[in-house]
C-alpha cells in the first residue's frame, strides 16, 4: 500500500517514520495518549454520546472519553486477548457513537472484528495503541487499524520518554481538525506532570484500600478529581523530546526482544509446580509484552501484599475500571470476565528495570505464600 504522507510540527521527519511503521498517511504528536483519545472523539465529530470501551482498562480511557464530551459503556473483555469482547460488543443494548479497541498489556485485540463491525454499523473505530508498540495484528502492525489509531511514549509504555503520543489517521480531512485542535494545546509543563503523578498515587491507594470491599461511595470524589485533570492532561508534544524519541523508535526491536526473551524465561521459572493454582497467559501471536501477566485462582491478593513488601515491582492491573468513576457495576451490561480476570491477575514487569534476580525473588516469595 502506497500512502502519502502528510506530517504535523519540526521537520516532519518523526512522524513520516512513524507513518511507515503504522502504514497511515497523516500523524499529529501529541502531549499524551490521553490527549491522543479525546482530540481523536472531537476531530470525528464526536459529541455528547456514548463510546464503548473495555471495562478492564486503565483509568485513562475512560477519562479521555469524558474530556472529550461524552460518556464512557463499559464492556466485557475477551477471555484470550484480554481485549474487547466482539460478544459484548454485539449485545450491547446502547446506541453507541464510537468504540476504543484496546490492545491491553500489548496483547493484540480482534481488530479486524472490530473494524468489519463498525464498519457494518458506520460507527467510528479508534485504536488505543498504547502500550502495544510494535506488535502485529494479523498481517498489519498496530496504529494502522481503524479510523484513528494512538500511540503513547509516557512512563512505563513500551517506548518509554515519559512523556508524549501520537495520533495516526488515513483521513486527510481528520488530520486538518486534528491540527487545528491540537494548534489550541498548551504546551505541558513540569506542574503538569506533577498533578498527574498525584492523581495516579490518589487512585493507587483507593484501588489498595477499597476494591476487595466493593464500596465505592468515593467514586464522585474521583470522578470530580479526574475530571479536573482535563486542562493538565490536554497538552501538545514537547518538541524537545523530538531526538530522544527518535532513538527509542530505532532501537524499538531490540527492545521488544529484551522483553519477550524475559517474559519468556520469567514464564519458564514461575511456572515450575505451580500450575494448578497459577497460570502464565500467554498473548496472541503477534503481541508484545508490557508485562508478563499471572493469573491466580487463590492468595492473589496476599501474594500481591507479599511482593510489595519487599518492594519488588509488581502489579494488578487491570480490574475493571467503571466502579472508579460511576460508583457502580452495571447491572444492565454484566462483566464477568473482566471480574474473574480482575481479581486473578498480576503483571511482572520484564523492562530493563528488572534482571534474572528479581524472577527469582518473585518465584521464592510465590512458593512462600
Amino acid at each position: 500500500m502506497s500512502l502519502k504522507m502528510h506530517c504535523s510540527s519540526g521537520d516532519g521527519r518523526l512522524e513520516a517514520h512513524l507513518c511507515t511503521l503504522h502504514l497511515r498517511a497523516r500523524c499529529h504528536l501529541i502531549g499524551n495518549g490521553t490527549s491522543g483519545i479525546a482530540l481523536a472523539l472531537q476531530a470525528l465529530g464526536v459529541c455528547g454520546g456514548n463510546v464503548a470501551i473495555p471495562t478492564n482498562v486503565c483509568p485513562n480511557v475512560p477519562m479521555a472519553v469524558y474530556f472529550s464530551g461524552n460518556k464512557p459503556v463499559y464492556l466485557d473483555i475477551d477471555r484470550e486477548t484480554l481485549g474487547l469482547s466482539m460478544v459484548a460488543l454485539q449485545q450491547c443494548q446502547f446506541t453507541l457513537d464510537a468504540v476504543i479497541g484496546v490492545h491491553a498489556y500489548g496483547s493484540v485485540c480482534s481488530m479486524d472484528k472490530l473494524a468489519a463491525y463498525c464498519a457494518s454499523r458506520g460507527i467510528p473505530l479508534i485504536e488505543d495503541a498504547a502500550v502495544a508498540q510494535g506488535a502485529i495484528c494479523g498481517s498489519r502492525p498496530v496504529g494502522s487499524m481503524g479510523d484513528v489509531s494512538i500511540l503513547s511514549f509516557g512512563a512505563g509504555k513500551i517506548i518509554d520518554i515519559g512523556h508524549g503520543g501520537a495520533i495516526l489517521t488515513n483521513d486527510g480531512d481528520l488530520s486538518r481538525e486534528l491540527a487545528r485542535l491540537i494548534s489550541d494545546l498548551p504546551i505541558s509543563e513540569r506542574c503538569d506532570y506533577e498533578e498527574i503523578a498525584r492523581f495516579g498515587t490518589y487512585h493507587t491507594r483507593l484501588y489498595n484500600t477499597h476494591y476487595a470491599t466493593g464500596e465505592w461511595s468515593f467514586a464522585p470524589e474521583f470522578k470530580k478529581r479526574a475530571l479536573l485533570l482535563r486542562e493538565s492532561v490536554l497538552t501538545r508534544f514537547d518538541d524537545t523530546y523530538r531526538e530522544i524519541l527518535k532513538g527509542k523508535l530505532e532501537s524499538l526491536g531490540v527492545n521488544i526482544k529484551r522483553r519477550e526473551d524475559k517474559a519468556h524465561w520469567a514464564a519458564e521459572m514461575l511456572s515450575r509446580e505451580r500450575t494448578d493454582w497459577m497460570k502464565v497467559h500467554l498473548p496472541a501471536k503477534g503481541s508484545v509484552y508490557w508485562r508478563l501477566n499471572l493469573l491466580f485462582s487463590q492468595r492473589r491478593d496476599l501474594i500481591l501484599k507479599t511482593i510489595l513488601n519487599q518492594s519488588m515491582p509488581i502489579s494488578s492491573w487491570f480490574p475493571p475500571v467503571e466502579p472508579f468513576f460511576e460508583g457502580v457495576r452495571s447491572e444492565s451490561i454484566p462483566t464477568p470476565v473482566a471480574n474473574q480476570i480482575g481479581a486473578q491477575i498480576l503483571n511482572v514487569w520484564v523492562n530493563e528495570q528488572v534482571d534474572d534476580d528479581y524472577y527469582q525473588r518473585l518465584s521464592q516469595a510465590i512458593s512462600e505464600v
